[in-house]
C-alpha cells in the first residue's frame, strides 16, 4: 500500500510574528534658532542640555536615533521626525547640536531612516539611506561635495556640501534623503549665527532660490522653533527570514528567531490561521 506524506507549509513571519516596544528617551532640546551671545554654543532647554540633565544621566547603548523638528508656518505648527540606526560607538556627546565650544560635525549616511511628517511635499515611511550634515561652520569654499554617496551638486548647496572652517560660522544641522528614487532634503535649519536670522524648512527647497537645503532662505521665519533628540537602546539588527517552508508531518521546521542590541528588551510573538500579521492571537509564554 503506497504511504501518503503529507506536507505542511509555514509562511514565516505571516503566520509566526512578533510585536516589539520602542521605547525612546529625549537628551536634548532647543527653542533657540541661534547661538548665544558670544556666538559659541547653543541654547539647551533647562535639563536637557550637554552636562547635568538627561544626555549626562543616560547610561544605555544607543541602537536607534530620533531627530524632531518643529516650526510654526503661517499660523500651523509644522513638523518632521525622522529615525535611524545609530552608527558604531555613537554616544549621547555624539548627538550634541555643533557649535563653536564642541567644534562637533557629523558628516555621514545613516541607514534604515523612517519619516513622519505633517508637511506637504516630504517623503514619509522607511527608507534605506539618509545622510547628516551637521557642522557649526562655513560651507566649504568652491561648494565642493563630501566625497559620499551618492553624489550631489557642486554647483548649489543641496544634499552633499562640504564644510570648511572657522570660528563665526554659518552653521548647517541637515538630515537628508537619498535613498535611490526619493533624494530630497528632509529638515534643515541653518544660519545659527548669534542675532543673524536663520534658515529652516521642511522638505525640497522649491522656492527658486536655487538652494535646495535651504540656505539663504529664511522664508519660513522661526515662530515655535524646536529641535529635540532622542535616543533608544533597542534595535532589531537581525529579522526572522521570510522564506516559505515545505515541512512533512513529524518534521521539524527551522526555527524562527530575532537578533536585538540594547537591554531589558522584550518580544510578543503571535500565532495566526491566515497569512496576515494582524487578527492573530498571543503565544503563552513567547516574549523572548
Amino acid at each position: 500500500m503506497e504511504k501518503i506524506k503529507y506536507i505542511i507549509t509555514i509562511i514565516l513571519i505571516n503566520s509566526v510574528y512578533l510585536v516589539h516596544s520602542q521605547t525612546w528617551t529625549k537628551i536634548y532640546e532647543t527653542i533657540n534658532p541661534s547661538r548665544n551671545s558670544s556666538n559659541t554654543e547653543i541654547i539647551y532647554a533647562s535639563g536637557f542640555g550637554k552636562t547635568g540633565g538627561a544626555a549626562s544621566s543616560y547610561s544605555s547603548t544607543i541602537g536607534l536615533v530620533k531627530i524632531r523638528m518643529e516650526l510654526s508656518i503661517g499660523g500651523t505648527l509644522r513638523y518632521t521626525e525622522v529615525s535611524f540606526d545609530a552608527w558604531s560607538g555613537l554616544t549621547a556627546a555624539g548627538l550634541q547640536i555643533p557649535d563653536h565650544a564642541n567644534n562637533l560635525v557629523v558628516q555621514r549616511n545613516v541607514s534604515n531612516i523612517v519619516v513622519s511628517s505633517n508637511v506637504s511635499g516630504v517623503n514619509t515611511g522607511s527608507f534605506g539611506t539618509g545622510r547628516l550634515e551637521m557642522w557649526p561652520y562655513n560651507y566649504a569654499t568652491g561648494r565642493s561635495v563630501s566625497g559620499l554617496s551618492p553624489q550631489g551638486d557642486a554647483s548649489t548647496f543641496d544634499w552633499d556640501d562640504n564644510y570648511g572652517s572657522g570660528t563665526d560660522g554659518h552653521g548647517s544641522y541637515q538630515i537628508h534623503n537619498v535613498t535611490s528614487g526619493y533624494i530630497q532634503t528632509i529638515l534643515a535649519w541653518n544660519q545659527q549665527r548669534y542675532n543673524d536670522n536663520p534658515e529652516i524648512g521642511f522638505g525640497t527647497n522649491t522656492s527658486g532660490t536655487g538652494h535646495a537645503d535651504w540656505t539663504f532662505n529664511n522664508s519660513n521665519g522661526t515662530s515655535s522653533f524646536k529641535v529635540q533628540i532622542f535616543v533608544s537602546p533597542k534595535v532589531i539588527s537581525t529579522h526572522p527570514s521570510t522564506t516559505a517552508q515545505n515541512v512533512c508531518i513529524n518534521g521539524t521546521a527551522s526555527a524562527l528567531t530575532v537578533a536585538a542590541t540594547g537591554s531589558s528588551i522584550t518580544y510578543q510573538w503571535y500565532k495566526n490561521t491566515a497569512a496576515s500579521n494582524s487578527g492573530g492571537s498571543s503565544i503563552l509564554g513567547a516574549t523572548s
